[in-house]
C-alpha cells in the first residue's frame, strides 16, 4: 500500500470556543426540556433555574476565560430572552390579562392575537436590551437592510450564480408559502371539512395579521437577538448553523411537530440566518417567514372552524 493511500483524514479539531457555543445553545435551547418530556412524561419545574444558573456560570467564566469572554454578549442576550419571556409568562397568567383575552368565550384567533401581542413585547424587549447590553445599531440586523443585496451561491435551493435577494427573497417567500402548504397538507389535509373554506376569507386580515407578528418577533427574538453577538466571533458559517440548529429544535413541539418538524425548520431556519447575514437588516428574513406562517395560521384558523362545528 502506498504511504499516500494509507493517510487518513486528519480528525477535526473543536476549540474551546466553538465547544462552548455549541454546548451552551443546545442546554439552554428546549433540548432538554424535549428529553425530560419524552423520557419521563413531564417537564421538571426546577430546569428552568438549573439553566438561569448555567448562563450565571457562563458569565463568571467570561470574566477570566478568554473563550467564554468572546461569548459574554451571547450569553447575555440569553439571559435577556429568559427573563422577558419568564416576565410574558407572569403577564399571560395576571388576571388583568385572563380578563382581556380570556381562553373561553371569545374566538380562537383573537386568543392568538392576544398570545402574539405578548410575543411583540417580548421582542421589543429584546430591542431594548440589545442597546443595555452594548451593542450598536449596525450590529443589531434591526431595520429593512439592503433590500438588493447580493447573495453568495445556495445550492440547496437550487441558487448556483450569484444574485440578490430582491430577486431571491420573492421566490423564497413563495417557496416557503407552498413547502408549508404541501406538509401541512400531508399531516392534516385528511382531516379537513371542505365546507368550511367559505367562512375563511372574513378572517384573513386577522391571519395576515397574526402571521406578520409571529415572523417579526421570531426573528428578532431568535435569529437576530442570537446572530448579532456571535456571527463576528464564531464565523458566519457556524454562526447561522448554530442558530439554525436553536431554531429548529425550539419547533419540536410545533405545528407540525417531532423530528421532522425539527429538520425542516433547521432547514427553513439556516436560509433566513443566511438571508439576515447578507442583508444586515430584517426585511427579507420577515417576508418568507410570514408567508409560511400565513399557511400555519389558516390551517389553525381552519381547525378551530371545524371545532365550532
Amino acid at each position: 500500500m502506498s504511504r499516500q493511500g494509507s493517510q487518513s483524514t486528519p480528525p477535526i479539531k473543536l476549540s474551546s470556543l466553538q465547544i462552548l457555543a455549541w454546548g451552551g445553545t443546545l442546554l439552554l435551547s428546549i433540548l432538554p426540556d424535549v428529553l425530560f418530556r419524552e423520557i419521563t412524561g413531564n417537564i421538571p419545574e426546577w430546569l428552568y433555574g438549573i439553566k438561569l444558573s448555567l448562563i450565571a456560570l457562563f458569565l463568571l467564566l467570561s470574566l477570566f476565560w478568554e473563550p467564554a469572554k468572546n461569548l459574554q454578549r451571547y450569553f447575555l442576550v440569553f439571559l435577556a430572552i429568559f427573563l422577558t419571556e419568564r416576565a410574558w409568562q407572569v403577564v399571560a397568567g395576571s388576571p388583568q390579562w385572563q380578563a382581556w383575552f380570556p381562553v373561553a368565550g371569545t374566538g380562537y384567533l383573537f386568543q392568538l392575537f392576544g398570545i402574539q401581542l405578548g410575543r411583540l413585547a417580548v421582542a421589543l424587549a429584546m430591542i431594548a436590551s440589545f442597546f443595555i447590553i452594548g451593542f450598536k445599531k449596525e450590529e443589531t440586523f434591526i431595520g429593512f437592510g439592503d433590500l438588493l443585496a447580493p447573495t453568495s451561491p445556495m445550492s440547496v435551493m437550487g441558487v448556483d450564480q450569484p444574485t440578490n435577494w430582491r430577486s431571491l427573497g420573492l421566490r423564497l417567500g413563495l417557496y416557503a408559502f407552498l413547502a408549508l402548504l404541501v406538509i401541512m397538507m400531508i399531516f392534516y389535509g385528511g382531516n379537513l371539512n371542505t365546507n368550511v373554506f367559505g367562512a375563511l376569507p372574513p378572517a384573513l386580515p386577522m391571519i395576515f395579521l397574526l402571521a406578520a407578528l409571529n415572523s417579526f418577533s421570531e426573528e428578532v427574538t431568535y435569529r437576530a437577538a442570537l446572530l448579532a453577538p456571535i456571527y463576528k466571533v464564531l464565523g458566519v458559517g457556524q454562526s447561522v448553523w448554530l442558530t439554525a440548529v436553536f431554531f429548529g429544535i425550539g419547533h419540536f413541539y410545533g405545528i407540525p411537530s417531532g423530528v421532522a418538524s425539527v429538520l425542516a425548520t433547521g432547514l427553513f431556519g439556516w436560509i433566513l440566518a443566511r438571508c439576515m447575514v447578507e442583508t444586515k437588516g430584517l426585511f427579507w428574513p420577515w417576508f418568507i417567514h410570514l408567508w409560511a406562517d400565513v399557511v400555519i395560521f389558516s390551517f389553525m384558523a381552519i381547525g378551530a372552524l371545524q371545532l365550532a362545528g
